[in-house]
C-alpha cells in the first residue's frame, strides 16, 4: 500500500523513521539488532504458518521469576521483527516509535483489559440513534470519513457537484477506512486509527495519540505484543528493539 495515510490527521512519527536507511537502536545507542539464526527460529515459532512479530527476549528470566527460582526482571525486553504478511512501512514506523517511547521510559504493561468508557453524544435526546457512547477511535475514523466525503463536492461558484466526483486519492482512503470497520484479511486493504502509544502499554485513549495505520498490521502486531507480555507483571517497564 503506497498511499499516504493522510486525509485530515497527519501521521506523526516520534522516531523520524520510515524513509532512508535504518534508524534503529539495539542494546546500546546507535547499535542495530541483527536477525540471527536463533532469533529467526523464535520468530517463526509463533502462529502456524505466519510466526510472530514479537518475542520476549528475557522470557527465561520471567519464567524463572514466575516459578520462584529467580529474581523479578527489571523490565520486559521485546524484540520486534516484520512478519512477511505485514505492511512494511507501517510496521517499521510503529516499531521505531515504540522503540523511542521505551527509551523514554513511558512504556509500562497495563493491567487487565478494562472497558473503554466511550464518548457520549452532546445531544442524545435529539439524536437517539447516537445515544450509545462511541469509542475515541470510532469518532476519529468517522471524522476523517466525513471530511473526505465532503472534500471536492462543491463547484467554485458554491453550487453542488455530483457527489460521485471525488479526488481518486481521497476515494481510495475512504474505501480503506470503510473496510477497516470489518476484519481485513490482508495488509493494504484497510485502515485503522492506531494508538501510537499502545493502550496495553499504558497509552492514553485520546485523539492526539491516534493516527492512521494499515488495519491488518495494526491488529496482528497488537495481538503479538499482548501474547509476548503474557507472563509479565503489570506496571513493568517495557523496552522495544527492532530486529532487521
Amino acid at each position: 500500500m503506497a498511499t499516504t495515510h493522510g486525509g485530515g490527521a497527519a501521521p506523526t512519527s516520534r522516531s523520524g523513521g520510515g524513509g532512508g536507511g535504518p534508524r534503529v537502536r539495539g542494546g546500546g545507542a546507535g547499535s542495530v539488532v541483527q536477525l540471527t539464526a536463533s532469533l529467526k527460529a523464535q520468530f517463526q515459532a509463533g502462529r502456524a504458518g505466519k510466526g510472530t512479530s514479537v518475542i520476549l527476549a528475557n522470557q527465561a528470566d520471567w519464567e524463572a521469576y514466575q516459578a520462584g527460582t529467580g529474581p523479578k526482571p527489571a523490565s520486559a525486553d521485546l524484540l520486534v521483527h516484520q512478519r512477511g504478511d505485514f505492511h512494511a512501512d507501517d510496521f517499521r514506523r510503529k516499531a521505531l516509535d515504540l522503540n523511542a517511547l521505551g527509551d523514554e521510559g513511558v512504556l509500562l504493561k497495563a493491567g487487565e483489559k478494562t472497558q473503554r468508557p466511550g464518548v457520549p453524544h452532546k445531544q442524545p435526546d435529539k439524536f437517539p440513534r447516537k445515544a450509545v457512547p462511541r469509542t475515541v477511535t470510532r469518532i476519529f475514523r468517522e471524522r476523517i470519513i466525513t471530511r473526505l466525503s465532503k472534500a471536492g463536492t462543491k463547484n467554485p461558484d458554491g453550487t453542488r457537484k455530483d457527489r460521485k466526483v471525488r479526488d481518486p486519492a481521497n476515494q481510495q482512503l475512504l474505501n480503506k477506512l470503510y473496510r477497516g470497520r470489518g476484519t481485513p484479511r490482508r495488509a493494504g486493504e484497510a485502515l485503522d486509527p492506531d494508538h501510537i502509544h499502545e493502550l496495553q502499554l499504558k497509552g492514553m485513549d485520546v485523539h492526539s495519540n491516534l493516527r492512521l495505520m494499515d488495519a491488518y498490521t495494526n491488529r496482528h502486531l497488537g495481538s503479538d505484543i499482548h501474547l509476548a507480555l503474557k507472563k509479565v507483571d503489570p506496571e513493568t517497564p517495557v523496552k522495544v528493539r527492532l530486529v532487521e
